[in-house]
């Protein structure tokens, strides 16, 4: 059995692989699962550029897919497809673009294949379902294969009612890979770095605001821009390997996320094993998830509270056989 990742948009798309693109580990995570499953994974490919250069194999161009058949489809799409397909499409289409051939392409794709399509939807914040709610004033072929769509999700509480019945739960979460494990050496170059883009919801930043307070050696890294917190990397995007250091060199690694992340995100299952405490928000909806003895000793409602007497190789291995029995089935 064959499913094919497809990249209708070039700029928006996935690699599975994140040396390219670091946001790729839950796509890859759910590709683990298809594997397991008997499905053959296929990346569609709309470019290949020399910066760029996926190392997933095996790779379909585009110019390829006329001649290709897969059972099922995933579409990677992001929030922006709409505006994409209503404005810029349709002007690219005038000037013969490759980015217009390339979502043509994948258009005559679907057009003939006959097993599912779904849209992996990794983190479905309200601005992504509007590619399903948004108004379109100009339909574009690729609507009615989005609109037919099952949703690949982690959880339904933060979906649309209307878009609930499309959606297909996947813990792919799971199978997040954890990396190299690190020994715990308790270095402390830095008491917390928190890493994000620059997308952050209003809610989120307060509560890293807030946690963070005025404590001493505190950063962000990335375009995430929290007031009153300085940025390792002046507000600008890193690598995954960036992150998985900073966290590796800090005290501690502050667990939090969005209002209705009621699972554990890659970001929390990594830093479970780069060599550091981790600190719980007590407002993270997902830490349901963890054994209550690490609830009982890592929920600390600000940095001023954190336990430094947890800063053990004992308390870092409990972090690491938690994030590992995450995988058993």
């Amino acid at each position: 059995m064959k499913a094919l990742w497809l990249n209708p948009v070039a700029t928006g798309s996935t690699s599975l692989d994140s040396t390219v693109n670091p946001h790729d580990v839950e796509q890859i995570a759910h590709a683990h699962i298809l594997s397991k499953q008997g499905f053959s994974n296929y990346l569609h490919e709309p470019f290949i550029h020399s910066v760029k250069h996926s190392s997933f194999r095996p790779r379909i161009l585009s110019h390829e897919l006329r001649d290709f058949s897969a059972d099922i489809a995933i579409l990677s799409i992001s929030p922006f497809i709409n505006d994409y397909c209503k404005f810029r499409y349709w002007e690219e289409r005038e000037r013969g673009t490759a980015r217009s051939k390339t979502l043509d392409a994948v258009c005559n794709f679907l057009d003939k294949h006959e097993g599912n399509v779904f849209i992996f939807m990794n983190d479905p914040r309200l601005d992504f379902q509007k590619i399903f709610l948004g108004e379109r004033k100009k339909l574009h072929p690729l609507h009615p294969h989005i609109d037919r769509a099952k949703l690949i999700v982690a959880d339904t509480l933060f979906l649309h009612e209307s878009l609930k019945p499309r959606a297909i739960l996947s813990e792919y979460w799971k199978h997040v890979s954890v990396g190299p494990i690190l020994n715990f050496d308790n270095r402390q170059d830095f008491f917390c770095v928190y890493p994000g883009l620059k997308s952050q919801k209003k809610p989120r930043v307060q509560q890293v605001k807030d946690w963070f307070g005025a404590y001493p050696n505190c950063y962000t890294v990335g375009e995430i821009t929290v007031e009153g917190i300085p940025s390792l990397s002046n507000y600008s995007k890193v690598p995954l390997s960036t992150v998985l250091d900073l966290t590796a060199r800090s005290t501690t690694s502050l667990i939090t996320g969005e209002p209705k992340h009621t699972w554990l995100t890659p970001r929390v299952i990594q830093s479970l094993c780069q060599g550091t405490i981790c600190s719980i928000h007590p407002d993270f909806p997902g830490k349901h998830w963890f054994p209550e003895e690490i609830l009982r000793d890592q929920v600390f409602s600000k940095a001023d509270d954190f336990d430094r007497s947890l800063l053990t190789e004992k308390i870092y291995n409990r972090q690491v056989e938690f994030a590992l029995s995450l995988k058993q089935p």
